[in-house]
């Protein structure tokens, strides 16, 4: 039973990762956002929040603090080694098993070093915080509002260098309907929205 369950999530996460998707590519097109601003901003906020909410319900859910602590330290610390090294692969194995069809995966390099510098340092500021003395609670809540702080000019750069991009062809395009139109039988296609 437990298969038939573990099985049929795997094909709810793949469904509405599809779906996702398909509908954040028809929102950066509609409008005339980059490509970059899609994926490193609508698309890391929509797939980070649940994994976002795991040290907060380690921390307060739990019933050892301690426990709370390592789970968080290692969520927080595990998700960008995943992202960085397993979702990397794949993504490099599907495009080797592409590579006879053409398809290339071509990312817009000022973005890319945008996008890897900011993580790099406010990733590095996390990580240093975490030597922090347990009893050092204001410096504790500069660090957090640094980091909150450092995420928000992180959106405006992203935002403000998306009309440029889109100008130089780097413009989400969606390349199918949308889904949910059809599911729901409003008839949107690429040429028009009736919703």
């Amino acid at each position: 039973m437990a298969w038939l369950l573990g099985g049929a999530a795997l094909v709810g996460i793949l469904a509405g990762a599809e779906l996702f998707t398909n509908a954040l590519e028809h929102l950066g097109e509609r409008h005339a956002l980059s490509e970059g601003a899609v994926g490193s901003v609508f698309a890391a906020v929509g797939t980070a929040l649940p994994e976002a909410m795991v040290p907060i319900v380690a921390l307060f859910a739990g019933d050892s603090h301690a426990v709370g602590q390592a789970v968080s330290v290692g969520a927080i610390l595990g998700a960008p080694l995943m992202i960085s090294t397993l979702s990397f692969g794949l993504l490099g194995g599907f495009l080797l098993v592409q590579s006879g069809s053409g398809r290339q995966l071509v990312p817009e390099k000022r973005g890319f070093g945008r996008d890897l510098a900011w993580f790099q340092g406010l990733f590095g500021v996390g990580a240093a915080a975490l030597f922090l003395p347990a009893d050092a609670h204001v410096w504790r809540v500069l660090v957090s509002m640094l980091l909150i702080a450092g995420y928000v000019l992180y959106l405006r750069a992203t935002l403000v260098a998306s009309s440029s991009l889109v100008a130089e062809g780097h413009g989400a395009v969606a390349d199918t309907d949308l889904y949910t139109a059809r599911l729901w039988g409003k008839g949107e296609s690429r040429y028009g929205c009736n919703c």
